[in-house]
C-alpha cells in the first residue's frame, strides 16, 4: 500500500451490512481505501484487508501506524437482532468508539465519521430535523449512541479535527439481516408464507443502502456540519410497504395478517425533507418502490 497522506480511507466494519456498501462505493473515488473486520480470515490475503478489531487495542496499531489514514469511518457497534437495544456491550463500543476516535485524531487523521441512529430522536417523533429535534433516547442503544455523538464532539473540538456524526433511519437493502422487517417480508411473500404483521401503521423512513453509502461518500469527502441525518424525507406505513413489496413480487398478501389493535403505540419517524444537511451535494435517489427492486433483483435474479 501506498503511505501518502492525501484520501488514504479506512473503514472499520468493512464486511458488515453497511460497511461493505460504503467501501464498495467508495472505490469509485480517486482515494487508497482500506477494510477491516475482526472476521473473515480467509480474505487477508486481500491487500485492501487489515484485521482490526475495535475492542482490542492491540489490533489498532496496523491501522493507525502502518496504514496511516487521513479519514476513518468507523461503522462497528453491537448489532445483535432484537437484543442490542438493552445489552451492556453498547457501552463497550461506546467506550472503545470514543477511545479510537482520539487515537486516530491525534494521529494521521483528519476525519472521524461515526454512527448514530434514528432512535436517538426517541419512538414517536415525527419529523426529525438534525439541528432543531429535541433527542429522547428511550434504551441503552440510542442512549449509548446519543453519549458517544456528544464526545467526539468535544474530542473533535479540542483537537481541532473533523468529526461527523451521522444518523442513519431504516436502511434496508441486499445483505441485511433476514430476521429484519424487509427481508421477512420479501421473503415470506415469494416463498408464500404467512406473516402477522403487528404495527401495519407504523411510518418509517425506509432508506435504500445505496443512497446511504452514496451520502457517507459526500460526507468523506466534503466538509459537513458535525451531526447529518441520512433518509428520504418521505414516512411510509408498514401496511404501504407490504403493498409495494407485493406489486414487486407479484405476490398477494392472502397469507400476511395485518393486526389493528388501536392500543398498539403510534409510530412516525423520518427525516425533515425542507432541512438539506448535504447543502446540496445529496439526496436519496431511489424511490421505495425502486430501492425494493434493486434488492429484489439482486436477492433473486430476477
Amino acid at each position: 500500500m501506498k503511505n501518502n497522506l492525501q484520501n488514504r480511507i479506512a473503514v472499520i466494519g468493512g464486511t458488515g451490512f453497511i460497511g461493505a456498501s460504503i467501501y464498495k462505493n467508495l472505490k469509485q473515488v480517486d482515494s487508497e481505501i482500506i477494510y477491516t473486520s475482526r472476521h473473515h480470515l480467509n480474505i487477508c490475503e486481500d491487500k485492501d484487508f487489515i484485521k482490526f478489531d475495535l475492542l482490542n487495542k492491540h489490533s489498532w496499531d496496523n491501522l493507525l501506524n502502518g496504514f496511516k489514514p487521513n479519514v476513518v469511518i468507523c461503522t462497528a457497534w453491537e448489532t445483535e437482532h432484537d437484543r442490542y437495544w438493552d445489552k451492556g456491550t453498547n457501552l463497550e463500543y461506546m467506550k472503545y468508539t470514543l477511545d479510537f476516535a482520539a487515537s486516530c485524531l491525534r494521529g494521521s487523521v483528519n476525519k472521524f465519521i461515526g454512527f448514530g441512529s434514528m432512535a436517538e430522536y426517541g419512538f414517536s417523533p415525527g419529523k426529525c430535523n438534525s439541528k432543531l429535534t429535541p433527542f429522547n433516547p428511550q434504551n441503552v442503544y440510542s442512549e449509548s449512541k446519543l453519549l458517544t455523538s456528544i464526545a467526539l464532539h468535544r474530542i473533535a473540538k479540542d483537537l481541532g479535527k473533523k468529526v461527523n456524526w451521522v444518523r442513519l433511519f431504516q436502511v434496508y437493502g441486499v445483505n441485511e439481516k433476514k430476521e429484519r422487517l424487509i427481508p421477512q417480508i420479501v421473503s415470506n411473500l415469494v416463498n408464500r408464507l404467512p406473516l402477522t404483521i403487528k404495527y401495519p401503521e407504523h411510518q418509517l423512513d425506509f432508506t435504500y443502502l445505496n443512497d446511504i453509502s452514496s451520502a457517507i461518500r459526500v460526507i468523506a469527502m466534503n466538509d459537513i456540519d458535525f451531526s447529518v441525518n441520512i433518509g428520504t424525507g418521505i414516512a411510509t406505513s408498514v401496511r404501504n410497504l407490504c403493498s409495494t413489496v407485493s406489486n414487486l413480487t407479484g405476490a398477494n398478501l392472502s397469507k400476511f395478517k395485518f393486526l389493528e389493535n388501536s392500543e398498539l403505540k403510534e409510530r412516525v419517524i423520518y427525516v425533515d425533507p425542507d432541512y438539506d444537511d448535504f447543502k446540496g451535494m445529496w439526496q436519496a435517489k431511489y424511490s421505495l418502490f425502486d430501492g425494493l427492486k434493486e434488492t429484489y433483483k439482486l436477492l433473486y435474479k430476477a
